[in-house]
């Protein structure tokens, strides 16, 4: 059986990385409401959820995981994580000789370990962690669509609604929320969910 490829998602893959390197440029607050910012450049990584979960969902479905232990077994887990962690351990060690060479900053090994965990340096250091989180959540996330559909969508964003009251509530810190995976779970449920058909299961 042939994969089918997915050629608009490699389209809207480019332009959210298009996004992303324009919203890590210096803008001031007034700019970034001027040009509608929060309705369409800051939409970058949470469409870059949806995409996640949708694919996902796909290879999933593709190599016939369809029960949470499956989902969780060494080899499925273990090749994900490998996939992730490699290539940013490269860009890692990358990073970390070029401030070395550039800025003549020294770390220590624990401080380098910290920011290897947290995704290293700069804006956008959040991916990394969050996606290997990604491994480990999507699962739960895949089993409620899969079981409930649409209203297994809607508990998502109860679970995505609770996360953010939670982090009002108790003032949670900015650099630990945007850490976690919870912020995008409703995200990841509505591309599972357009991966099993949209509205198009039988009931």
């Amino acid at each position: 059986m042939i994969e089918k490829r997915y050629h608009s998602i490699d389209f809207v893959k480019g332009i959210g990385i298009l996004f992303i390197i324009i919203t890590h440029y210096k803008w001031q607050d007034i700019e970034r409401l001027k040009f509608l910012f929060p309705f369409w450049i800051d939409m970058a990584v949470p469409v870059y959820m949806i995409i996640s979960g949708f694919v996902y969902t796909k290879s999933f479905q593709k190599s016939e995981i369809n029960t949470i232990d499956r989902a969780y077994t060494v080899d499925v887990l273990l090749g994900k994580i490998i996939r992730y962690s490699i290539p940013f351990l490269i860009t890692f060690i990358i990073e970390i000789f070029a401030i070395n060479a550039i800025l003549g900053i020294h770390y220590d090994s624990l401080y380098v370990c910290r920011r290897f965990l947290s995704g290293g340096f700069g804006p956008g250091s959040y991916y990394y962690p969050c996606m290997i989180q990604f491994i480990f959540y999507f699962p739960v996330i895949f089993a409620i669509v899969q079981r409930y559909h649409f209203n297994g969508v809607f508990f998502c964003g109860g679970i995505n609604l609770i996360y953010e009251i939670l982090k009002f509530a108790y003032g949670m810190n900015e650099g630990c929320y945007r850490l976690l995976i919870f912020r995008y779970t409703l995200c990841i449920a509505y591309g599972s969910y357009l991966a099993m058909g949209g509205g198009n299961q039988e009931t």
